[in-house]
């Protein structure tokens, strides 16, 4: 949304001393330290000084919000000048103002059908509506058995913490508006709830509701401006599309903008310090500012820094214009608006330096507060949808990065050269991000250099997060033949062998490695070939039997259901991979005696196809390593 700022005078009250006089506030980044700075203030000349109101950036404790009845350039001009004083600026006042209006109520408001959806009873019309089938979600997350994982932190409004579909995955939350714990909107209404009604009725410029309308003319103000719910909402709506997508991620309302749709960027800032802070791993922003700041830059930094994939609205003034945070593309994923019909909405901003994606943002319908749903427009309700795409991301990597999920969202349906890499296709961002890396004892999504010794059982490993410390595992005896894989799906490869004789399995899960794991799968004379061919991310056990040519699996999302497929014949080499890109690993084998590869893919079993590629001698480099030695 356009945030527009202006400076204002603030009473701090309630929770906060107050001064005499209405003060303007300063975001103050120092080395001094919060006594530091107090001591600072309190020693100005002729009474004229400064309150620290609080710190910003939890225990890293170098930002804080400061007032003073002082001219804002004059404090600016001291600080500047005043030891261990690193950087400040004015707070802003921003605001949820944008030019995106409400048009025709979509046909799937009025669609109520009851649905099973995860753990919950949902609104047939939000969850089959054409947004969700333009990317794709279904799709996504039957083809991928992803469900979204991790915590997802929204800085908005708040949410209705008694929204009976957010509720299952609803964490308590900030309120930064008024400094307390739980990031509640309902503390904003002064009404009284709603009975229940299916009529709709439009609640402000950008939402038409299922609601009475007397409860409407309410959130409406009767249609005079300022209105006090002029984004009361806001917050339950977008969560409610990042559960769409993402059902089975953990959802942390950080309240820094009013019901109003008011909201100072100092409580945005520690918004986005609490959320890294409180373990979100994606922060969704939608609103947007068109004035730069460096503590907002800083902050973005310090997300990203931490692995915290974060995702903004690209803006709603329908022009090409440099907005924040969208602008600040090393560390975010600036989401554009698009129709049904995959044209950009009118009402879009617009520009390959804001927009790194688009998604849809006409008619979107989602939670909202009192129990019901509500359709929405504006690139509010488009960035939700990458927000909840990076969650079903880390289902295929935990330990993902902001980098590789931009990466993986730029796999997009192309929609013209203004419109950053194009709209986001669910099936082709999960495609670009194989499940694990091979080797990556550390997690760092880096392959270690590592040796197994067959003639003692020991593993030596370089790990290359810390290279002057290799790890020695001894995990194995003579024979054994090594089989790592990430068999607990934590984004980490295990140690694991298969022993021959007996055709027992022994794993050492990195999740938990004081708590092997023995399973007998296997026969003397079968040969290993773990992968994850159920694609749940996790590497599931797999042997090839030489006598029959069968394939035998027990897959880790459903090991009580072994899978067994006859394919290939003695003398094959077994070269089991992700041939079709759908995250699942496929049964493939190459014949030496013709060069030949056979592969079934997971996507399409029924058809089967064969590839000329190699010549009697061939060596294929899709081999598991573990089975080199075997050919």
């Amino acid at each position: 949304m356009k945030l527009r700022w202006l400076w204002v005078p603030l009473l701090i009250c309630g929770f906060y001393a107050s001064p005499a006089t209405a003060d303007n506030r300063v975001i103050v980044r120092t080395t001094l330290g919060l006594q530091g700075l107090q001591a600072f203030c309190s020693g100005l000349p002729l009474l004229q000084n400064c309150t620290v109101v609080e710190g910003l950036d939890g225990t890293l404790n170098q930002l804080f919000l400061v007032t003073t009845p002082l001219d804002v350039t004059t404090f600016l001009n001291l600080l500047s000048v005043t030891p261990g004083i690193v950087d400040a600026e004015a707070d802003q006042l921003l605001s949820l103002n944008s030019l995106n209006h409400v048009t025709t109520p979509p046909a799937g408001l009025s669609d109520t059908t009851p649905v099973n959806y995860y753990v919950s009873t949902v609104w047939d019309g939000y969850v089959n509506q054409p947004a969700a089938q333009i990317v794709r979600v279904s799709q996504a997350q039957s083809t991928f058995h992803v469900m979204g994982t991790g915590i997802v932190a929204d800085i908005d409004t708040g949410v209705d913490p008694n929204q009976p579909v957010l509720q299952p995955v609803l964490l308590p939350g900030y309120d930064f508006t008024r400094n307390q714990p739980g990031g509640s909107v309902m503390t904003d209404f002064t009404g009284t709830p709603p009975s229940g009604s299916s009529n709709i009725a439009q609640v402000n410029q950008s939402t038409a509701a299922v609601l009475d309308q007397s409860t409407a003319a309410v959130l409406d103000c009767n249609q005079q401006t300022p209105c006090q719910y002029a984004a009361f909402g806001h917050g339950t709506m977008v969560m409610g599309i990042i559960h769409l997508v993402a059902p089975q991620a953990q959802l942390l309302p950080l309240k820094a903008f009013s019901s109003d749709g008011t909201g100072d960027l100092s409580n945005i800032l520690h918004a986005v310090y609490y959320g890294v802070q409180n373990g979100a791993n994606v922060i969704n922003m939608s609103f947007d500012m068109t004035s730069n700041s460096l503590e907002f830059s800083k902050a973005m930094d310090y997300a990203n820094q931490n692995g915290v994939i974060c995702a903004a609205s690209a803006g709603n003034d329908g022009m090409e214009e440099i907005v924040y945070p969208a602008a600040y593309q090393n560390d975010v994923m600036g989401v554009a608006s698009t129709s049904n019909t995959d044209t950009r909405s009118s009402f879009s901003n617009y520009g390959n330096a804001i927009v790194w994606v688009a998604a849809p943002g006409e008619a979107i319908i989602s939670t909202y507060p009192f129990g019901t749903y509500a359709a929405g427009w504006g690139t509010s309700f488009s960035a939700p949808f990458v927000s909840g795409a990076a969650a079903l991301l880390r289902n295929r990597r935990s330990n993902i990065n902001g980098a590789r999920a931009a990466a993986a969202v730029a796999h997009a349906v192309y929609i013209g050269h203004d419109m950053g890499h194009g709209r986001l296709d669910l099936i082709q961002a999960l495609q670009a991000m194989p499940a694990s890396t091979s080797g990556d004892f550390d997690g760092d999504r880096k392959t270690d250099i590592a040796v197994f010794r067959p003639s003692n059982g020991a593993w030596n490993i370089i790990p290359s997060s810390n290279p002057s410390a290799p790890i020695f595992q001894q995990w194995g005896m003579h024979g054994d033949i090594p089989v790592p894989g990430d068999y607990d799906g934590d984004g980490k490869t295990d140690i694991a062998v298969f022993r021959p004789s007996n055709g027992a399995w022994y794993i050492i899960p990195s999740s938990n490695p004081s708590a092997p794991i023995f399973q007998q799968w296997g026969m003397q004379g079968d040969i290993p070939v773990p992968g994850d061919y159920d694609g749940d991310r996790k590497t599931d056990i797999a042997v090839f039997r030489p006598s029959d040519g069968g394939w035998y699996i027990i897959p880790s999302s459903n090991p009580s259901a072994p899978v067994s497929q006859q394919w290939g014949i003695q003398g094959d080499i077994l070269v089991p991979g992700d041939y079709d890109g759908d995250g699942k690993t496929d049964m493939a084998v190459f014949r030496p005696s013709n060069g030949v590869w056979y592969v079934i893919p997971s996507s399409n079993p029924s058809v089967p196809f064969s590839q000329q590629w190699g010549t009697p001698g061939d060596v294929p480099i899709q081999m598991p390593s573990g089975l080199v030695g075997l050919y």
